[in-house]
């Protein structure tokens, strides 16, 4: 079996089996007149050991118009030849600026010259990416390098922003803390270049690119689509994944992740996450939250669902408008204390059901200004201990058309450091079960519209330091 060099001119085996036209040197006239390309026979390609070339199983070959091969033929009047391998060479010619009428090159027609191979000249075939220096010259590279700072921000920092915590001190556009970033690895080997020979490469046509990179200290493995996604594990194991477009996961199964460290993520368009079964949530430090605008939160979809918060601290809250509807019950339970502040008004309304406050101690609302407790129906003020009601200035407790009760199991209390007054548009009613003692440091009035009614069961004691009048048409004593 003699072993004879020629050029591929073919590769569109009609049978689909991996064949080729290849011309041979010194056997093949290189006059497309004398020995058309349609006349030269179709070559078996013998792959490497590792592809079983049966069914399907393992690589297929990948010889392209231009590629110059090593041929055997197995019968004698060589009609039959096996290519067992290609070579590479230093072209001097672009395929592109091949003579069409002149065999031994790229001879496919209705193609852009300057995807005819070779694609370059004056260097050699082997990959750039596995010559060292050369590497800055390949598309690949180049476009990862340049796509790296494409997403950054933060001025000669660079790199993407990481969510900062709010800052409780302050509010509107300042209530955050300084702004950091994270910046994406440098692609390539470590110090830029792989070493020559050992970077292997695989290239694609359309520009698809494979590095098994074994140079010493620095190896590498990276994958590279020719849109610019790519992936790529660098010499200290971390590994980089852009994706120039859109992404798709879909697992079919469970997905269990585990990360050691710190995660970063940013998002500068909408994000939206469907959960259709449970969600928990276990955070063993604290958890921070920032919204810019505005948060909405509706539980019990369907018509049912509870709301459970437990705080085992204080609860602070800073809202500068508040509006809280409950339609059936509100129960607010605090373990130690809690601290409401509100910038202007804050309102608390039930639609059809009741509201509480209750303490095991004690409960105080307090207004620099005024405080309004008012009822459709019915306010009732309850206290197992003492009930106190202070103002710095004026008390008004009083009822448009209904009736004021104030009772007590043992006694009421009310004093005033200047006046003290009770009024009601129908009647005021005081009434004690033991004895009912009404004092004034100065001068006590007790007048009314209609009847002015002071009775006792037992004894009624009017005393005075001074004097005490009665001035009405007619006063009756009985």
């Amino acid at each position: 079996m003699k072993v004879e060099l020629g050029v591929v001119e073919d590769r569109k085996d009609p049978e689909q089996m991996g064949r080729v036209r290849v011309r041979i040197i010194g056997r093949h006239s290189s006059d497309l007149n004398e020995i058309p390309t349609e006349s030269l026979p179709w070559a078996t390609v013998m792959l490497p050991t590792t592809s079983p070339s049966v069914s399907g199983l393992g690589h297929t070959q990948f010889l392209v118009e231009g590629s110059w091969v090593v041929v055997a033929f197995n019968d004698e009047y060589m009609q039959d030849p096996i290519v067992l391998g290609s070579i590479g060479s230093m072209p001097s010619v672009l395929g592109g600026d091949h003579d069409p009428t002149r065999g031994f090159g790229d001879l496919r027609e209705n193609v852009n010259p300057e995807e005819k191979y070779p694609r370059y000249v004056d260097e050699p075939d082997y990959n750039r990416l596995g010559r060292g220096l050369y590497a800055s010259k390949h598309w690949s590279l180049k476009k990862r390098l340049s796509s790296a700072t494409k997403f950054n921000e933060g001025g000669d920092e660079g790199g993407s922003p990481i969510a900062s915590k709010p800052n409780m001190e302050a509010t509107g556009a300042s209530a955050s803390q300084d702004r950091t970033f994270w910046k994406e690895p440098v692609p390539g080997p470590t110090g830029g270049f792989s070493q020559y020979p050992y970077n292997h490469v695989f290239e694609s046509e359309a520009g698809h690119v494979i590095e098994v990179d074994d140079s010493p200290k620095a190896p590498r493995l990276m994958t590279q689509h020719t849109s610019g996604t790519f992936e790529e594990i660098h010499p200290d194991g971390k590994k980089v994944t852009k994706i120039v477009k859109d992404s798709y996961e879909i697992i079919l199964g469970d997905n269990s992740i585990f990360i050691n460290g710190d995660c970063n993520m940013t998002i500068n368009g909408n994000m939206r996450t469907l959960i259709k079964k449970d969600y928990i949530l276990e955070v063993g430090g604290s958890y921070y939250e920032k919204i810019g605008r505005n948060k909405a939160q509706k539980i019990g979809g369907s018509g049912r669902g509870n709301h459970s918060v437990e705080i085992s601290g204080h609860l602070n809250k800073i809202i500068t408008k508040a509006d809280l509807r409950v339609s059936n019950s509100f129960t607010g339970r605090i373990l130690t204390s809690s601290s409401l502040t509100t910038g202007t008004n804050y309102s608390v309304s039930t639609i059809l059901g009741n509201l509480s406050l209750y303490s095991n101690l004690n409960v105080t609302i307090e207004a620099i200004l005024s405080t309004a407790i008012k009822s459709v129906v019915t306010t009732a003020v309850k206290s197992l201990g003492k009930t106190y009601i202070n103002a710095g200035a004026l008390v008004d407790i009083r009822t448009e058309t209904g009736l004021i009760n104030m009772y007590a199991s043992t006694s009421i209390s009310g004093y005033a450091v200047g006046n003290l007054s009770m009024g009601a548009g129908g009647m005021l009613s005081t009434t004690s079960v033991l004895a009912s003692t009404h004092t004034a440091g100065t001068i006590m009035n007790v007048s009314s519209v209609g009847v002015n009614n002071i009775s006792a069961n037992g004894i009624l004691n009017l005393s005075s330091n001074v004097v005490i009048r009665g001035d009405a048409p007619v006063i009756m004593l009985n």
